[in-house]
């Protein structure tokens, strides 16, 4: 079902210049989308590439967040105006910044940034993160209970997620055992073969599906079982 609902996306909401529009109706896609259409967006083509390894899906996060740099950006306060450049002038363009039910739009294009900036190794996408979580910083201390997201992202910027790296033919099997497990500090990457990705980089083995346990690129000793993997992964996650 989330592959149907993605195709969907991809093929009829976003526009050939990365675009979003929000609204279908009769076979026609209108209005242009808000940041949170962008930010929520991205994050579902993150996890879509984090249970599928399909790197297609993170490519496309990638060229959405490109075209949310370039067209929502608030060059002075580093955040991001919920409205894009191209639509209609308002007297002002709001930000969104406290995180409710739902997480606001900035806190979850950092969290996308972040993880963007893991898997593709983009430094400014890291920094921008980083910067994100600044802009907030003092109203986050003082009300963390309207900041939930934000402290996500704290808690990532402080102590990085663990990287597990499932690379050979049984990799997407065994990625579905992890799924029996709480891991909300992990990041997963992999495929049957090495991909672009550099996370993945030299670490097929023929023959074999193998586990990597890594933070900050440094790795513990591969395995080939979750189980092994689930016990390296304790030191660092408390799984």
């Amino acid at each position: 079902r989330a592959l149907i609902n993605a195709k969907f996306l991809e093929d009829r909401m976003i526009q050939d210049d990365s675009s979003i529009l929000r609204n279908y109706m009769n076979d026609h896609a209108s209005i242009n989308g808000f940041l949170d259409d962008y930010a929520f967006s991205i994050w579902a083509f993150i996890n879509l590439y984090q249970a599928t390894f399909d790197e297609d899906w993170l490519h496309l996060a990638n060229r959405l967040s490109e075209y949310v740099l370039a067209h929502f950006s608030d060059d002075l306060s580093g955040t991001f105006f919920y409205t894009s450049d191209e639509d209609r002038r308002l007297i002002t363009r709001s930000r969104e910044l406290s995180d409710n039910v739902i997480p606001s739009s900035n806190s979850q294009m950092a969290k996308n940034l972040f993880f963007l900036g893991t898997f593709l190794e983009k430094r400014n996408y890291l920094v921008r993160a980083s910067q994100l979580l600044m802009a907030v910083k003092e109203k986050m201390l003082r009300h963390p209970s309207f900041h939930g997201n934000w402290g996500m992202m704290m808690l990532y910027l402080s102590e990085a997620p663990v990287e597990v790296v499932i690379m050979g033919n049984d990799s997407i099997a065994m990625r579905a055992e992890f799924d029996r497990h709480y891991l909300p500090q992990v990041m997963f990457a992999g495929g049957e073969q090495e991909g672009s990705l550099g996370l993945m980089q030299q670490r097929l083995v023929k023959g074999q599906t193998t586990i990597y346990v890594c933070r900050g690129k440094t790795c513990k000793l591969p395995v080939t079982s979750v189980r092994a993997a689930l016990k390296q992964l304790e030191g660092w996650t408390g799984a």
